[in-house]
């Protein structure tokens, strides 16, 4: 009956070691990132301009956690924006001089905590750029993010943009546009 009793809690032991082993994630070093949803709006800005408000959305994971940099004038994501022609292919819109508009981003330093040194996080980017600049229909975003070890991600996609839309639209295409203008980002996220 005793020695039962020992194979059983040696059983048991060895079946919850496995079990709490089994919760540490594996990542690549390399960091992935994916879009979840971008949203867009008319307004003004502080200096009383017209402008396109565009907040990118994106999910990155990276395996050692070394995501945002210590310098502050350091880049770390990269977004271009193209245009959809007629024909359904993008190209790079292009400033007045003919080179191509990129924006140019710095993640802030972070950290993962605990055992597990992956890094898991939301990232929101917020743009504006002048209506004038939005005389295309459809447009998207194209983008990658550089870790601390100079590290590449892929490089990842926003879904078609109508640009005319006030509203968020998802990774899947699916548009919620906004009746309520003080409805906020967060609560249409939620849905």
């Amino acid at each position: 009956m005793i020695e039962n009793l020992k194979i059983f809690l040696v059983s048991a032991i060895i079946l919850v070691s496995f079990y709490a082993c089994s919760d540490v994630k594996s990542y690549p070093d390399e960091p992935e990132i994916s879009f979840t949803y971008v949203y867009l709006a008319d307004t003004v800005n502080a200096v009383g301009t017209d402008v396109k408000l565009q907040k990118l959305c994106f999910e990155v994971v990276d395996g050692d956690g070394n995501i945002g940099g210590y310098d502050t004038d350091t880049s770390n994501l990269f977004i271009s924006i193209l245009a959809k022609r007629s024909d359904g292919t993008y190209r790079e819109i292009t400033d007045l001089q003919g080179e191509p508009i990129r924006f140019e981003y710095r993640i802030p330093y972070n950290e993962p905590v605990g055992q597990n040194k992956y890094l898991k996080a939301s990232v929101r980017v917020k743009i504006e750029s002048e209506l004038a600049f939005f005389n295309y229909d459809t447009i998207k975003y194209e983008f990658y993010v550089y870790d601390r070890d100079m590290n590449r991600s892929n490089t990842s996609e926003t879904c078609d943009i109508p640009v005319k839309i006030h509203g968020t639209i998802y990774s899947d295409g699916t548009i919620d546009e906004i009746v309520d203008e003080d409805e906020t980002i967060e609560e249409q996220t939620e849905k």
